[in-house]
């Protein structure tokens, strides 16, 4: 009688396992990051929005040192403005919004000291044409409780800063002392 035996060996089980793990493994591990790098992009893609829509927001503010009158603003999950006066919105969900995205706007003077090369250690002189122009610090912060405020142990902060001037230019008052420039764009 001639048997003979045909399957695999626990050897070969073993290293078909093996094989099949390092793989499935692998892949496991190329999911995670590209998950973590959608929710990244759509963090980004919100704030993005934010900024923009800042942006447009503060065209007008009073161009005076410090926050400006209509900070903080507010944002719910998908990046909508929730406005502080809720008659300001039309739509009927307004109450269903939650606050998530904190946004401060503040105003600084140009100093000389402040402004660095792109290494940040020359100096950059600032001549007289840029005499005008005020810093815009956006400062984002999520996410914030019912009241507006942001945890102070959060590490959710970004943070912009570009210059505005106003187009009427900064000696206007010299004309009309009651004159206070605006932001335009």
């Amino acid at each position: 009688m001639n048997s003979t035996k045909s399957g695999f060996s626990l050897i070969e089980i073993t290293v078909a396992i093996t094989l099949i793990s390092t793989v499935l493994l692998g892949f496991v591990g190329v999911m995670a990051m590209g998950v973590k790098a959608a929710s990244d992009s759509t963090r980004r893609t919100i704030l993005g929005g934010l900024i923009a829509d800042v942006h447009h927001r503060i065209e007008g503010a009073t161009m005076e040192e410090g926050v400006i009158e209509r900070s903080p603003l507010f944002y719910d999950e998908e990046g909508r403005f929730i406005p502080e006066d809720p008659e300001q919105e039309e739509n009927s969900d307004l109450e269903e919004r939650r606050k998530v995205y904190r946004v401060d706007v503040r105003l600084a003077k140009l100093d000389s000291s402040q402004v660095v090369d792109r290494y940040g250690d020359t100096p950059i002189p600032i001549n007289e044409h840029a005499s005008g122009l005020l810093a815009a610090i956006i400062e984002l912060s999520w996410p914030v409780d019912e009241e507006g405020e942001v945890n102070k142990d959060t590490q959710n902060r970004d943070s912009m800063t570009y210059f505005v001037n106003t187009l009427s230019g900064m000696s206007w008052t010299d004309v009309d002392p009651d004159y206070m420039p605006v932001i335009e764009f």
